[in-house]
């Protein structure tokens, strides 16, 4: 009996070298589980941190931008895109079809999809139901590694500049009719000398057209006939906005050459041009009377 105690405390103290050595093992995969548990807490830190910054962008431009996926699944959506397309926070995950748009363009699926089999990004501009206008920009989305995951939709506010763009059509229809309308003869040059505008009655006065005069040096005009020393004092006096009791002058006698009037005597007048009230760099000079020389 003694023996078999014996051999039994044997096993038992076997066991329980088995059972230290497996309590090391534990304690070395628990030390390990730890180390892998710290990873991935700075892992997710570190995601939560880039979620974050890239949330912020995305509100800090204030583009609006719908993330697609092959599906044309809604993914992801930014707050701006509300004001185009009808999405809430509970339509993620439903197809982008499904929702009424304010754009005046039909073919919005269509495009998305052309995109997805062609893999070229496409760019249009377009305007909605309340008049803005916005750069819609469909782009394949690309992970990592390359791999096409869906699509990119952003819309670009661009109302301002098609404003602009308007307007400034509109300045110039109302320059070219300026140029026809009136029967004075004008022209501005610019501080360099060189003419920034005439109308057609200036230019049929010298003999030319608004085209080739436009950005014409002043000493080109009539073959320099222009370069009168009065004339060239009175622009010197107008172009120095530091005198601000020189603005204008009248009645300057000025005798030339024309190609349809022979020699001629012109009486011209000058004026510094303004905006907002303040001087610019362009002097608008016009011709009141034109005669032959006595």
């Amino acid at each position: 009996t003694n023996e078999e105690l014996q051999s039994a405390n044997e096993e038992l103290q076997s066991t329980n070298e088995e059972a230290m050595t497996n309590k090391e093992e534990m304690q070395s995969l628990n030390e390990e589980l730890m180390t892998l548990n710290m990873q991935y807490l700075s892992k997710t830190e570190e995601l939560s941190h880039a979620a974050n910054d890239i949330k912020n962008l995305l509100d800090a431009t204030e583009i609006a931008t719908i993330f697609l996926d092959n599906d044309l699944i809604v993914k992801r959506f930014t707050p701006p895109v509300t004001r185009i397309i009808n999405l809430v926070a509970s339509d993620v995950g439903r197809p982008i079809t499904h929702f009424a748009s304010n754009l005046r363009h039909e073919s919005l699926a269509k495009d998305i999809q052309q995109v997805l089999d062609r893999l070229v990004s496409t760019e249009i501009n377009i305007q909605t139901t309340v008049g803005d206008w916005y750069a819609m920009r469909i782009l394949p989305y690309r992970t990592l590694d390359n791999y096409i995951s869906g699509a990119v939709i952003t819309f670009t506010d661009i109302t301002g500049l098609k404003r602009l763009e308007e307007q400034l059509q509109e300045n110039a229809r109302f320059t070219e009719t300026m140029r026809v309308a009136v029967r004075e003869p004008v022209m501005v040059l610019n501080i360099l000398r060189r003419i920034y505008y005439c109308n057609h009655a200036f230019a049929t006065l010298v003999g030319s057209t608004t085209g080739k005069l436009t950005g014409m040096p002043l000493e080109l005009l009539n073959s320099g006939a222009w370069l009168h020393h009065p004339l060239l004092d009175q622009l010197a006096r107008l172009f120095d906005t530091n005198d601000p009791t020189t603005d204008a002058f009248d009645t300057l006698p000025f005798d030339l050459d024309l190609p349809d009037h022979g020699r001629t005597r012109l009486h011209l007048y000058g004026r510094r041009l303004q905006h907002d009230g303040k001087p610019t760099d362009r002097v608008l000079i016009g011709v009141t009377e034109v005669g032959a020389v006595g």
